[in-house]
């Protein structure tokens, strides 16, 4: 999948209501809603209190001159199934392992955006674009002391185009693959059957793996996934489940060496008490802040150890429908659903304007989400009378509307899937259930760890739920997630959206190299789901970080922080 993460959406922990400021505000049925001017949401007392800036940007007071050594401590609030992409693109697993302990070809530069060498120290391209031929760089060692060579990257490849093995999103990402060859140790020729604007952005996330440990065993459940033995400036150390991941440097890596001798996940779930370990310093960066915790509980004390850091990333939190299911299938009930959420009151009382109400998957920042797709606004009148319509009202007087299809009454009655432990998720998803009772849904919470969570996704076992895509490259590639061919086989279409329009832009938007004429595809794509709502997008969240003033070396990126760059102060150590 290219450049696109999944991670579980955990937004605000309490429902504080912000006060309004000079704002009308009226009654409908109990509940208070903010009254609009001119059809645009009445600003809340936090309306002009944050000034969060794009990411790419060095934090103050984080440079001068590397020193090697010492420890950083960094919250995980999520922990991964595993640590191979190529089986699951989970966000947790990709920014502890990506580029740290398992390495690819080339990589997309944190800092600049452009594709820079990795494990290929150069290549060619030849024959209109369809043949790569990349050299390998030598000396390079896996962990366990065995050579790497080009071997590895043919049978990575080998893995990948195997249809035994669950990579169906990844393996979209490389359908103009024709063929693969290892004329020798140091070189690995790609032959494509058709030029990809994203064929070389796409290798950024194809870990290369070793031949010799994954040559035998279920590949799908191999040990290695969890225990994996990379090229990376990293060394998985031990993982210890429910507690901690531990790295440490790479001693014998083919590179510049981490400056860190040692990077520590800790697993804490409840980012509240993360806060209070960050208040006793027990926690270096904290990456993902409540809204809360930014609005009320910085005080001077904490950030005087600590740089509150706010950056605008490429990532998007949505609701995804299960198109499958009787209430789900006409784009219609969807827009009524949507209609159904108010965003604004989201945006502003759980999340404290710490986020976007938006339109679109594309960030607002992006050429391809130009111009932006507006939101279809809160009316829940209006989603009353579409229900209508559709033919889905109360005909048995219980409160909660049905329809009769083939030949059963069927009640607009469904769940809808959390992660457990997102109590700001349980908050968020209360405000949607209340609104969706007022017009006659009948939505149930419930709450399932991140691993059932996911497969439950894959194997479109679910109604509806929340999820939040990471985009991480500029190079962005919409087919499996939109893609029809992607709503089975393990792929990322995972509420199983198919329309014909849809399947021929993505089709052919893989073939244009020309990137205006790329992105006005896009937005016809863009369109094409607003209109059918197969997802409810929701915001469009800001990053919130806590990061220690003894980490250096620190900037923001929507690749993530670089381990690899940060560095601490032998006095600090």
């Amino acid at each position: 999948m290219s450049f696109l993460r999944l991670v579980p959406v955990i937004l605000a922990a309490f429902l504080i209501s912000c006060i309004s400021s000079g704002r009308d505000r009226k009654r409908d049925g109990g509940r208070e809603r903010s009254a609009t001017d001119g059809g645009r949401p009445a600003a809340c007392a936090c309306e002009d209190r944050w000034r969060i800036e794009p990411a790419g940007r060095d934090v103050p007071g984080t440079g001068g001159t590397p020193e090697p050594g010492g420890t950083m401590v960094v919250h995980a609030d999520s922990e991964p199934p595993h640590f191979n992409y190529m089986l699951k693109p989970d966000a947790m697993a990709t920014w502890i392992a990506m580029h740290d302990v398992l390495e690819t070809l080339v990589r997309l530069d944190p800092r600049t955006l452009e594709i820079v060498p990795e494990l290929a120290e150069r290549w060619e391209v030849s024959d209109e674009g369809k043949t790569i031929t990349f050299h390998l760089r030598s000396g390079v060692e896996w962990h366990d002391g065995r050579p790497f060579s080009s071997a590895d990257v043919a049978f990575t490849f080998d893995r990948l185009m195997d249809p035994n093995v669950l990579a169906a999103a990844q393996r979209a990402d490389f359908e103009n693959v024709d063929r693969w060859e290892a004329p020798d140790e140091r070189t690995f020729v790609l032959r494509l059957k058709w030029v990809h604007f994203a064929t070389m952005p796409n290798l950024d996330h194809l870990q290369i793996l070793p031949r010799h440990v994954f040559a035998r065993g279920d590949f799908n459940n191999h040990p290695a996934n969890r225990a994996p033995v990379g090229t990376g400036p990293f060394v998985l150390d031990h993982w210890t489940p429910g507690d901690e991941i531990v790295l440490v440097k790479n001693r014998r890596y083919w590179g510049r060496p981490a400056w860190l001798d040692r990077v520590i996940y800790r697993v804490v779930r409840d980012r509240s008490v993360a806060f209070e370990m960050c208040k006793r310093g027990e926690i270096d960066l904290m990456w993902r802040l409540l809204p809360e915790q930014v609005a009320d509980q910085l005080d001077p004390e904490l950030l005087s150890r600590y740089n509150l850091v706010q950056y605008w990333p490429f990532k998007t939190a949505f609701w995804v429908y299960n198109t499958r299911r009787p209430f789900f299938r006409e784009a219609r009930v969807r827009r009524a659903l949507t209609m159904l959420i108010d965003r604004d009151m989201i945006r502003c009382s759980v999340e404290r304007c710490l986020s976007r109400v938006v339109g679109q998957l594309y960030p607002p920042e992006q050429p391809v989400g130009q111009p932006p797709i507006p939101p279809i606004p809160f009316d829940p009148e209006r989603a009353k009378a579409i229900l209508d319509e559709a033919g889905w009202r109360d005909s048995d007087g219980d409160g909660v509307r049905d329809k009769r299809i083939d030949g059963k009454l069927v009640p607009f009655r469904f769940t809808f899937l959390a992660t457990a432990g997102s109590t700001s998720l349980q908050r968020q998803a209360a405000i949607v259930q209340n609104e969706l009772r007022r017009a006659g849904i009948d939505m149930d919470i419930q709450q399932t760890d991140w691993v059932v969570f996911s497969e439950r996704l894959r194997e479109h076992e679910f109604d509806a739920g929340s999820l939040l895509w990471v985009f991480d490259s500029p190079a962005i590639d919409l087919f499996s997630i939109f893609h029809s061919s992607q709503a089975s086989g393990g792929g990322v279409n995972y509420g199983a959206w198919r329309h014909a329009e849809a399947d021929r832009i993505l089709d052919e938007a893989r073939h244009v190299l020309d990137a205006s004429r790329r992105n006005a595809m896009y937005h016809r794509l863009s369109e094409l789901v607003a209109e059918e709502q197969p997802y409810t997008v929701m915001l469009n969240q800001a990053n919130n970080s806590l990061v220690s003033k003894r980490l250096h070396g620190v900037y923001t990126s929507i690749a993530w922080y670089q381990e690899r760059d940060v560095w601490i102060p032998r006095a600090e150590q």
